[in-house]
């Protein structure tokens, strides 16, 4: 389920990944709460990786946010891939975890290296059309 943050905006996840990072397989999780301007600005919320939550192993972390709001930041084409997560619960905290995880830290490497297609930023939906009127009969 996706989570409405404003103006109908419906958020997404992506993995952001440096290539001083490649050795340890490193990315990180970001929530993306706003459109995307054209270089790729947007409103960001940051998520973690935590032990408290039980196995933190590769491929199977769960991720709480860093922080509550949002802060503004640039996507660049080459470092990101969006990516699936699912919800889960530990106790009574809840958390993400990113979907085929190894296979998508994998994926966005590939991106960083050219292998595979930049991904372009979602498209907004159109707004929603306003209801039409229901024609007015006339008397003859």
């Amino acid at each position: 389920k996706k989570k409405v943050v404003a103006d109908g905006f419906e958020s997404w996840f992506a993995i952001l990944v440096d290539a001083d990072w490649r050795d340890q397989r490193g990315f990180r999780l970001f929530e993306i709460c706003s459109d995307a301007r054209p270089h790729g600005e947007c409103k960001t919320r940051e998520w973690f990786s935590t032990a408290g939550m039980g196995d933190c192993a590769p491929g199977n972390q769960k991720f709480v946010p860093k922080t509550m709001g949002t802060k503004k930041m640039q996507l660049k084409h080459e470092t990101w891939l969006p990516v699936s997560v699912s919800s889960g619960k530990h106790r009574s905290a809840s958390y993400k975890q990113i979907v085929s995880e190894t296979d998508m830290v994998t994926e966005a490497y590939k991106v960083l290296d050219g292998k595979v297609p930049k991904p372009k930023y979602p498209v907004p939906a159109p707004p929603p059309a306003p209801p039409a009127e229901k024609p007015t009969e006339t008397e003859p």
